[in-house]
């Protein structure tokens, strides 16, 4: 996992932190581990909206969005909003492909222009990298780290 991002999930888990005591590591724990699940899903799903491929940079603009502007009522209790803001963000990049898509079929090319970014679900990106899951990876990327 890029270094920005593991950064980004500290300040994301961090949104969780009650304001007069400090976070329980049995808590971040289980926030992380619920993080990794979301992470692992190719797909998200909001309400009753059609699920949207979601890839580790929609997670990660997703939770950097988040930081940037935190709801008024904190901390957070669940990972909701943040899966509102992936699906937001899955849902405009979906749109965009289907419009490029549909742009190239109605002028007769069918083949993806270079400036259109790739698609890399987080399974693939984790076998990419070596690893079998979001823990996985966070483990190997932050050993020696400390």
């Amino acid at each position: 996992m890029h270094y920005s991002l593991r950064n980004k999930c500290i300040a994301y888990i961090a949104l969780f932190r009650p304001s007069a005591r400090s976070l329980q590591w049995k808590k971040v724990l289980r926030l992380l581990h619920e993080l990794s699940q979301i992470a692992d899903e190719p797909y998200v799903q909001w309400k009753n909206q059609p699920a949207r491929p979601c890839s580790a940079r929609i997670l990660g603009l997703a939770i950097e969005k988040l930081c940037e502007n935190p709801p008024k009522r904190l901390p957070l209790t669940s990972h909701g909003y943040l899966q509102a803001i992936m699906y937001e963000l899955a849902d405009e990049t979906d749109r965009k492909k289907e419009q490029a898509q549909n742009s190239r079929a109605a002028g007769g090319s069918a083949r993806p222009s270079a400036n259109e970014p790739e698609y890399m679900p987080l399974n693939s990106f984790l076998k990419k990298q070596g690893a079998k899951s979001l823990n996985e990876l966070i483990k190997k990327t932050t050993k020696g780290m400390a």
